[in-house]
């Protein structure tokens, strides 16, 4: 079995400590902006080598779902309730209904 590698540098060191402190479940582009004063493109390369590595999970473009402490191996795979529910508040949805299940289409409704 390969070992892999996690070798975090200071963006990341600073990213994990801030979503530890502040205890959340989810980033939207924006926020590394606002809160750790990262440039755009530095927040854009940071989330993107994250999803790229296995260590958040991008929901839907802008949206990343973020484990609460860096998961060991390197490797974060949530729970699908875990990422339907947090799809559904951000949709502001009062239930989703699988429509298709050869595809895994998921519709949600909100009101």
């Amino acid at each position: 079995m390969e070992k892999l590698k996690l070798r975090l540098g200071p963006l990341e060191i600073q990213f994990f400590a801030w979503i530890q402190l502040a205890g959340k479940k989810s980033v939207e582009t924006g926020e590394l902006i606002k809160v750790l004063k990262f440039t755009l493109k530095q927040e854009r390369e940071l989330l993107s080598r994250l999803a790229r590595t296995g260590l958040i999970v991008r929901l839907r473009r802008g949206l990343y779902l973020v484990p609460k402490r860096i998961p060991p191996g390197g490797k974060w795979v949530p729970n699908e309730y875990v990422i339907v529910r947090e799809l559904m508040e951000d949709l502001n949805a009062l239930y989703q209904i699988q429509c298709c299940r050869w595809t895994g289409s998921l519709y949600f409704y909100s009101a």
